[in-house]
């Protein structure tokens, strides 16, 4: 025996025999329509799925637990999408730190939205270990340094090409080397070979490829 979902009549037949209700029908009908709502949540329209789940809670009364489940997963996405953005915006202004915060322990109901939260989670946290490396790389430069700054500016280059502070900064100790090997040249014209090599070992010992 079933109860009919929609007049509660009882019955051991595939149609209601006060309803008409064909029982294969209507879960067929349910099924296409639950697929609709999660086709919206994969496309990222969750207000409209979570619109339609609301409606089928009440078209479909006996599975109306499972959508109240639905909505409420929905409703969580929408509040993981809206930390997103912020997140976003957040990365933006080169807050990594913050978008970790933001984005710390947050898992999807829709794997798209969940593949996105991980995948900015990740830039972040990469931007965040290059920013650390870049301050402490300025860091030497600021302490004159010049020859460990040389070295640690090439290497963050090498993964960061498109950062155009790195190119300023080589420029600055490209600049302080050029003028360190001016003074040795000017020193050779002046015949004062002694303080030449002075300032030649010196240069030597701050960029090693100057030779």
């Amino acid at each position: 025996m079933k109860t009919c979902p929609k007049c509660r009549q009882k019955t051991d037949k595939k149609q209601c025999p006060s309803c008409a209700l064909v029982f294969a029908d209507y879960e067929q009908e349910k099924m296409r329509k639950t697929g609709e709502v999660y086709q919206l949540i994969s496309g990222g329209e969750l207000l409209k799925a979570k619109e339609l789940a609301e409606k089928l809670s009440l078209e479909f009364p006996e599975s109306r637990t499972d959508f109240i489940l639905l909505v409420s997963n929905i409703n969580r996405d929408l509040n993981i999408a809206k930390k997103y953005r912020h997140a976003q915006n957040l990365f933006d202004q080169d807050e990594h730190e913050q978008v970790a915060l933001v984005l710390r322990n947050i898992k999807a109901f829709d794997p798209g939205l969940e593949e996105k939260v991980i995948a900015l989670r990740q830039k972040a946290k990469q931007q965040g270990k290059y920013a650390e490396q870049f301050k402490k790389t300025v860091d030497l430069f600021e302490k004159q340094w010049y020859g460990e700054a040389w070295i640690a500016f090439h290497k963050l280059q090498k993964h960061n090409k498109n950062d155009k502070k790195i190119d300023i900064y080589l420029k600055k100790l490209d600049k302080i080397r050029k003028g360190l090997i001016d003074e040795v040249v000017q020193d050779l014209g002046e015949n004062d070979f002694q303080l030449a090599q002075e300032k030649f070992n010196k240069i030597m010992a701050i960029f090693p490829d100057a030779e």
